[in-house]
């Protein structure tokens, strides 16, 4: 965060980058490195899942990120010293997620309420939800769907994921369904909020 300080004690330890933000994440790295150096040592450990994550994006250096769902586009990592979680996901996935993914990890069968889906045993289509330009922005599929709340304002394809093209006067089967989907979770967001 602004103003993107150190502690003075590491000043000048960090390379400076392109952002003003880029030494801290250098600082950040080293904070995490000797976290889980003494993370280590603990008995805990080998019986912990890491979560690691953002809870918002914050200067951006590529173009790709300074648009559209992009705005708000953060990793998530999962580590697990035993190494039962490895590999790499590339589909649609969200904060949400977690709490379904950790469920999962553990092995907890019993009913449990959750927007998300689980990251490791997937059984739902992956889907993306938020708030942008005070609309909605629902992915899933072949399609992205703004919705104002009453109606859809646009369908995009989904690799256009800066909202340029709007394909809304070619609605077709697969749009509707995305319309769909997004007016459900936002429905059942406020009915259950």
């Amino acid at each position: 965060h602004e103003p993107f300080q150190v502690p003075e004690q590491y000043e000048g330890k960090f390379p400076k980058g392109e952002l003003p933000m880029h030494q801290c994440v250098g600082y950040t790295d080293y904070a995490f490195k000797r976290f889980f150096e003494e993370a280590k040592k603990q008995p805990w450990f080998d019986n912990t899942v890491f979560v690691i994550t953002a809870d918002h994006t914050n200067q951006k250096l590529y173009d790709f990120y300074q648009q559209g769902m992009q705005l708000s586009a953060v990793p998530i990592l999962f580590y697990t010293p035993n190494k039962a979680l490895m590999g790499k996901r590339t589909e649609l996935a969200q904060q949400i997620d977690i709490y379904p993914t950790l469920i999962d990890y553990i092995g907890y069968k019993k009913p449990f309420r959750s927007w998300g889906r689980s990251l490791i045993t997937p059984t739902e289509k992956p889907f993306f939800i938020g708030y942008l330009n005070n609309q909605y922005v629902f992915a899933q599929g072949d399609y992205i769907c703004t919705f104002d709340g009453q109606k859809a304002t646009g369908f995009y394809a989904k690799n256009d994921t800066h909202l340029k093209h709007n394909l809304i006067d070619q609605k077709n089967k697969q749009m509707l369904e995305v319309e769909n989907a997004c007016k459900a979770m936002v429905q059942d967001y406020f009915y259950r909020i």
